[in-house]
């Protein structure tokens, strides 16, 4: 009798006898070879996992390594030919991985951080992306034909599209570990953001250029599809927002709801957006993402919060993973090697666009939108953070088979992809180190010695009732109060040391403002527990504080706001006045405002309890750091001038 695979050749069978093999419908037979193919995906990811953990090496360095050896394996075992047998469809990489990839950095980024750093961001995501395709494209087109191949200006933008788009998480986990500035984080962050969306819609534009040819000017044509799929994406992306958010305000507690909700708005935003209205289905996902993630998580529950995000990263991690394995599984080794020389050629385009994008267009940004400039050390930390990963291998393994030169597509960006993972990847952190962007201020100093005392105090006053409860002997005691003693000496001579040669009266300022601004947010944060403050209002003051905090710690200064720039709430109040003039919206508008008022004397009620608190403990905390009275007396002009404000 025929078998199944005879019935339906190319469908990969992992598990299952032979009988039930035979005697399996076709449905049956592909749903057996789909739960096998995921067990042996989800096998091999582990396995990568753990030797990455082991030997200390990027997990998609690792992972690509697993998937060529199995693959490899596939071809003289005949139980995993199957695995040799694997085919990556378009569909299954847009429709499964791209949308949890997408969601989850729009949900986990800061979306008050990011409108901060929107001009820099959006001119490296767009302008930045266009350029840098143009000039791989350009650098391929003219430099391939020496190799003896063949690429139209169409292939060469395509690839120069794909390799422009950049993926942050591995980098910016470094940043948290050895402390970098914030802001730097969310640049990376925003602009991998962006790209991804822009990189996979200028990627659809030049694929239906070479589908269907260029009709009248191409440049006109293909910038105009270009700009509706993007802006139309982020049309249906918010809309979709907006209606989640508000089922989810009325789900209020239901855990499994919220986070099939959250689910169901990651893909559904990318299949209405792909499918439906034909933009771009990333850009939805990008949208949808940061409104769930910003005006979003208000209603969300406080207890689902938390789970939800470990929940997307856990997904997010393992579309990675399984991308990465599948590139290995499914390069042909042999081809990459052929394709050496042309491959240094693109890693060198890769390098030498993103580089421009860099030095020419942010300087440009900063000047136009007024924006807090980035010095050659952030620039060169940006440049060296674009690591290529996930989306650009899910954009290549997503291109269809009628696309001229596809292998060497995939190819050339698998192999670019791991040049980009093994170089920047070992040497970022060398790189953020040589700028100094990883040593903590002075503020940390003091305050990390300053913890280490209070430590040594609180053990000091505890040793007495331990050693009275009869559990320890009088020697062990003594000898452990004698060498606390002795820490707790060596602690304040070197607290005292590090204030007399580097706290001059601006580093005491700065100190003793971030007190103040800790003080303020334990008042909130109490506030929050007791039911006195709602999570939005909560979450606004915070960001208040952390604006102040990284302008304070990383640039010396105090920011013009000192409440996050009303940018929002003008547009609020300028919609307010349109509506009030419809018929019927008046009652409306009315209720709005009513909410705003409310929102409005709850934030100034808290910042009012935050500076009086702030006053209350000013003193003390002056004279933990031994500031001068002049000092002291600043900040009590200041917090006095913000506290009646508050008041009135």
């Amino acid at each position: 009798p025929r078998t199944v695979s005879d019935r339906m050749p190319g469908i990969p069978l992992l598990i299952g006898s032979p009988a039930q093999v035979v005697d399996a419908t076709p449905d049956e037979a592909r749903l057996i070879a789909i739960v096998g193919s995921v067990l042996v995906l989800l096998l091999l990811c582990v396995i990568a996992r753990a030797v990455s953990r082991r030997f200390g090496l990027p997990d998609a360095v690792t992972l690509v390594a697993v998937g060529a050896v199995a693959g490899l394996l596939a071809e003289r075992f005949a139980p995993l030919g199957a695995l040799g047998e694997m085919v990556v469809t378009p569909s299954v990489v847009f429709f499964v991985f791209v949308p949890t990839l997408v969601f989850n950095s729009a949900f986990s980024m800061d979306a008050r951080a990011l409108r901060e750093n929107l001009a820099p961001t959006l001119t490296l995501a767009i302008p930045g992306l266009l350029l840098s395709t143009t000039v791989i494209g350009g650098i391929l087109y003219w430099s391939v034909p020496l190799f003896g191949v063949s690429l139209a200006w169409p292939e060469a933008l395509l690839l120069g599209s794909i390799l422009s788009a950049t993926e942050p998480v591995a980098v910016v986990s470094m940043f948290a570990r050895v402390g970098a500035p914030k802001r730097l984080s969310v640049l990376v962050e925003g602009e991998s953001l962006f790209n991804d969306a822009t990189a996979i819609a200028l990627s659809r534009v030049l694929l239906g250029i070479m589908a269907t040819g260029a009709v009248g000017n191409p440049f006109f044509h293909g910038l105009t599809e270009f700009l509706l799929l993007f802006s139309g994406g982020v049309l249906v992306g918010w809309a979709l927002a907006l209606a989640a958010g508000f089922v989810l305000g009325a789900v209020h507690g239901d855990t499994l709801v919220e986070i099939t909700i959250t689910t169901l708005l990651a893909y559904l935003a990318f299949y209405l957006g792909e499918h439906t209205f034909g933009v771009s289905g990333v850009m939805a996902v990008v949208m949808a993402g940061i409104v769930m993630g910003g005006w979003g998580r208000a209603k969300i529950s406080p207890s689902v919060s938390d789970y939800l995000s470990d929940y997307w990263e856990y997904f997010a991690g393992l579309a990675n993973w399984v991308i990465f394995l599948l590139v290995g599984l499914t390069i042909d080794l042999g081809s990459l090697v052929d394709s050496l020389p042309i491959l240094v050629w693109v890693v060198g385009a890769m390098f030498l666009a993103r580089a421009l994008a860099i030095y020419t267009l942010l300087p440009v940004a900063n000047r136009l939108t007024g924006a807090e400039p980035l010095d050659r050390g952030y620039q060169t930390v940006i440049l060296w953070g674009g690591v290529r990963g996930g989306i650009a291998l899910a954009i290549a393994l997503s291109l269809p088979a009628s696309v001229p030169n596809r292998d060497l597509l995939i190819t050339l960006t698998a192999g670019a992809v791991l040049v980009s993972l093994i170089t920047q990847m070992f040497t970022i952190e060398r790189v953020v180190r040589f700028f100094r962007l990883d040593q903590p201020t002075l503020a940390d100093r003091l305050a990390k010695l300053e913890a280490q005392i209070a430590a040594r105090q609180r053990a000091l006053d505890e040793i007495p009732d331990l050693q009275g409860g009869g559990l320890f002997s009088r020697t062990v005691a003594a000898e452990t109060e004698e060498r606390t003693r002795r820490a707790l000496e060596r602690e304040r001579e070197a607290l005292a040391e590090l204030r007399a040669a580097g706290l001059d009266r601006a580093q005491e300022q700065r100190l003793l403002y971030l007190r103040c601004f800790a003080a303020e947010r334990h008042q909130y944060y109490r506030m929050l527990s007791l039911g006195h403050l709602s999570e939005r209002a909560y979450r606004n003051l915070a960001h208040s504080l952390d604006l102040q905090i990284e302008a304070v710690r990383h640039e010396g200064r105090i920011p013009e706001f000192t409440l996050h720039p009303p940018s929002g709430e003008r547009m609020e109040t300028m919609a307010y006045r349109v509506l009030a003039r419809i018929p019927g919206f008046r009652s409306r508008v009315e209720r709005l405002r009513a909410r705003r008022a409310a929102r409005d004397y709850e934030v100034a009620w808290a910042r009012y309890r935050g500076d009086e608190r702030a006053l209350a403990d000013l003193s003390e905390l002056a004279e933990n750091i031994g500031a001068r009275d002049e000092v002291v007396e600043e900040l009590r002009a200041y917090y006095s001038y913000w506290y009646e404000q508050a008041r009135a």
